[in-house]
């Protein structure tokens, strides 16, 4: 018990240093409040009664409680598992259990106490105590299970494009996919104005850097300052990994073998690859995947 006390009170530390998440802590209140005091305002000044509508009202304060406060457990998980952190965790005193556990179990019965708090402050319905903690529960409930939609579908919380020459367009269908927390355009000085122009209008951020090309090492340095990025994976053709590699600025190299023989109408994975010199790569670790695949994780080391 103490354990999971102890990791819990290090998660609320860490949503404290995030004011986005800090502030979703507390968002039910406020949104409680608009609706306690908001509505009949609306009503008395307009003289429309929203009154056959107070029981939606109720049962969105029900959803929204639980599911914003296990949304920030959620990301605090998803940037562990970027950190790839949280697969220590199992080897630790704490446990698996215990960590899916602080996680999952005690952001939903927290959230379960919040959402019966603020049905009882704020419901425009007169509820009963049972109907208040059924809804109560059921709200903690759905936000278990958008906890693990998000930890599941995201893949990142933050995705970088480099796109230098600005033919990147309908960047939406990208934040539709919904495993993506964010986007971010990685350009240079001799990205066309007009493209920078649209990604501005849109709200879409981007990073200058390099002149002709994109200077990967300065973006990933801002990135880093900016958005706390620690880790970045990238999952591309030739070109990319080509000029991470030789540049230095990779440390691992993900690699799935597939049980089949494909010929030379692939591309390569490191097809013109430019090395001054060779670059010596130890293995880290083995995994069987599916569908008889292999998946290999090499280190990547200084060169000689």
């Amino acid at each position: 018990m103490k354990r999971i006390l102890s990791s819990t009170i290090q998660v609320f530390k860490q949503i404290k240093s995030d004011p986005m998440m800090f502030a979703a802590c507390f968002t039910p209140f406020v949104m409680g409040a608009l609706i306690k005091f908001g509505i009949p305002f609306l009503e008395r000044i307009t003289d429309f009664s929203l009154q056959a509508y107070y029981p939606i009202f109720d049962l969105l304060l029900s959803i929204m409680a639980p599911v914003l406060l296990c949304f920030a457990f959620a990301m605090i998980t998803l940037e562990e598992i970027d950190d790839k952190v949280s697969r220590y965790f199992s080897i630790t005193p704490l446990g698996k259990s215990g960590y899916l556990f602080t996680r999952l179990g005690v952001p939903s019965i927290i959230s379960a106490v919040i959402a019966f708090i603020v049905l009882l402050l704020f419901s425009l319905e007169k509820l009963s105590i049972g109907m208040t903690i059924c809804l109560a529960l059921l709200g903690s409930v759905q936000a278990i299970i958008v906890s693990l939609m998000i930890i599941t579908l995201s893949s990142n919380k933050l995705e970088g494009i480099p796109d230098s020459r600005g033919i990147l367009r309908s960047l939406h269908c990208l934040r539709n996919l919904g495993y993506l927390k964010e986007i971010v355009i990685l350009v240079s000085t001799a990205t066309p104005k007009e493209y920078l122009n649209y990604l501005e209008e849109r709200h879409y951020p981007y990073i200058v850097s390099g002149n002709d090309h994109v200077d990967y090492e300065k973006a990933f340095q801002i990135l880093h300052e900016q958005y706390g990025c620690k880790y970045m994976r990238t999952d591309s053709g030739g070109g990319l990994t080509n000029k991470l590699l030789e540049n230095g600025l990779i440390d691992e190299i993900s690699l799935v073998i597939s049980p089949c023989f494909v010929g030379n109408k692939e591309k390569q994975l490191f097809d013109n690859l430019l090395l001054s010199e060779k670059v010596n790569l130890e293995l880290q670790g083995t995994e069987n995947a599916e569908h008889g695949c292999l998946s290999l994780r090499y280190a990547v080391k200084n060169k000689d």
